[in-house]
């Protein structure tokens, strides 16, 4: 494949795009790292080249400044090594605004579909 992406509802809604125009560990920026490269002898769409699975999640948090430090009463700072304590320890603020008992605060997957196209040349 010479891309893959994703979109929610049609495909005029892409919510990821990424072209294999060049190696996925040269785009990611890792060719200057010490890091071994574990997709070296795989084309420009690996690990795409391969079987692999998909996996959906919820997060939430972070510190890498997504949700600024100071703002709505984040109960964490993006410097601090204990985030997740910080924010659990905050529960009192957050949980009464989640809707534990219909689907308001819910992930709601209705279907995933996946498509491969081979090429037609």
């Amino acid at each position: 494949p010479q891309e893959i992406y994703t979109y929610v509802d049609d495909e005029s809604n892409v919510v990821m795009r990424v072209n294999f125009t060049r190696p996925l560990w040269e785009a990611g920026g890792f060719s200057d790292s010490n890091l071994a490269n574990p997709w070296k002898y795989g084309g420009s769409n690996a690990p795409f080249d391969q079987s692999f699975y998909i996996v959906l999640n919820l997060a939430v948090g972070g510190v890498i400044g997504y949700f600024p430090d100071g703002v709505a009463n984040k109960p964490w700072t993006d410097r601090t090594t204990s985030a997740m304590a910080d924010f659990y320890r905050g529960k009192n603020q957050w949980l009464p605004t989640w809707d534990l008992e219909g689907e308001g605060s819910a992930l709601i997957v209705d279907w995933i579909r996946v498509w491969e196209f081979k090429d037609l040349a």
